[in-house]
């Protein structure tokens, strides 16, 4: 087992195009203490690492406003992405999870979650909310510059169905 090492030099830049660079140095930890500094960019074992420039990919954002006019009793929201999506009700997150749905292979089947949203739904205006971002369907995966390993447009499907104190539904 050889030795674990890291080097980066990372640019951003800020909405304002001022920019901020970090690069790895003896100030990173490792397990709470001080990286050890190898050498430079392209000492054995690991060669010269070059620069390489990411596709930022801005998420999609997507709201649907409804009215309820009557008591719930109880509502469940069904979400599934190709992609990973955060799906809320009136501003409120359904769920804590992180990458919603999961990884999956998108060739053989795709997953998706139910939420109990009903302390969400109020008897009055309402709003869907969900950020869909590529994820594992086609955004980068592992290591070097790869992604669209299953396509390359993420998509959303999403359905509240509601359960009134009267008995009657409503999707």
């Amino acid at each position: 087992v050889g030795a674990a090492g890291l080097i980066a030099a990372i640019e951003v830049i800020g909405t304002d195009g001022a920019k901020q660079e970090f690069v790895t140095d003896s100030s990173w930890l490792a397990e709470g203490q001080p990286s050890e500094l190898l050498g430079k960019n392209g000492v054995a074992p690991w060669g010269n690492v070059g620069a390489s420039q990411f596709l930022k990919a801005p998420a999609t954002v997507f709201q649907k406003p409804f009215t309820v006019k009557k008591s719930v009793k109880k509502a469940v929201a069904y979400v599934s992405a190709l992609g990973i999506v955060d799906f809320s009700v009136n501003g409120n997150r359904v769920s804590e999870d992180l990458f919603t749905p999961g990884w999956t292979d998108y060739r053989i089947r795709t997953y998706y979650r139910a939420f109990d949203v009903t302390k969400h739904i109020k008897k009055s205006e309402n709003s869907l909310h969900a950020v869909l971002g590529q994820g594992w369907y086609s955004g980068y995966v592992a290591w070097g510059a790869q992604r669209d390993h299953y396509g390359n447009a993420p998509m959303l499907m999403a359905q509240v169905e509601i359960e009134y104190a009267d008995g009657s539904k409503e999707t």
